[in-house]
C-alpha cells in the first residue's frame, strides 16, 4: 500500500496559504503554539512577550496562515545601528513539518530583511536540535561559535550566521 503523502490539501492550495506580519488578534494563537512547539527549558515566549513585539517597532514578526489559522511564525529582532537580523523564534505546527511550509516562511522573512538592507542573519539553535541544525544548514546559515551552557538546563547552542551580501551569497 501506498504511504500517504503528508502534505495536505490545504497546503498545496497557495491561495490558502498566507504569510502576513503578526496582529494582536493573533495573540492566543501564538501562545497555544509556543506552548506545543518549545520546552521550558527552550525559553519560550509568554502572552505578554509575544504582544510587546507586535507593538514594537524594531521587529520582523511574520505569521503563517492556512485559512485563517496561525500554523507558525518567524520572529527577527532588529536593532537600530545594526548590519545584523536575529532570528529570536520560529516554531511551526507539528502537523506541518515537512512540507515546505517552514522554508516557505523563512524565505519571505529573508526577503523581507534583504529589503531592508541588513547584511546578516544570526540565530541560535540547541547543538542536539538535529532538525533545526540540518534545516538551518540547507537554508545557508553557516555556524560560526558555539555557545556553552546557552540554554536553561545547560544544553549548549550553535550560532549561525546568514549573510546577505550578493559576494557571500555565491560562496
Amino acid at each position: 500500500m501506498a504511504e500517504k503523502s503528508k502534505i495536505s490539501p490545504l497546503a498545496t492550495n497557495a491561495e490558502k496559504v498566507k504569510i502576513v506580519k503578526a496582529v494582536p488578534t493573533d495573540l492566543n494563537a501564538l501562545v497555544a503554539l509556543e506552548q506545543l512547539s518549545f520546552q521550558a527549558s527552550d525559553y519560550p515566549l509568554s502572552r505578554r512577550q509575544f504582544s510587546h513585539f507586535i507593538h514594537h517597532g524594531h521587529v520582523l514578526f511574520l505569521t503563517i496562515k492556512i485559512q485563517e489559522l496561525i500554523i507558525g511564525y518567524a520572529l527577527f529582532l532588529l536593532r537600530k545601528n545594526s548590519t545584523a537580523a536575529h532570528l529570536h523564534s520560529l516554531a511551526l505546527h507539528p502537523d506541518y513539518h515537512g512540507m515546505g511550509l517552514g522554508k516557505h516562511l523563512m524565505e519571505i522573512a529573508i526577503l523581507e530583511i534583504q529589503n531592508q538592507k541588513l547584511q546578516k542573519i544570526r540565530l541560535e539553535v540547541r547543538v542536539d536540535n538535529y532538525a533545526a541544525l540540518n534545516f538551518y544548514s540547507k537554508l545557508g546559515f553557516k555556524p560560526i561559535v558555539r555557545c556553552v551552557g546557552f540554554y536553561a538546563d545547560g544544553a549548549d547552542a550553535l550560532k549561525m550566521e546568514y549573510n546577505l551580501t550578493p559576494k557571500h551569497r555565491e560562496a
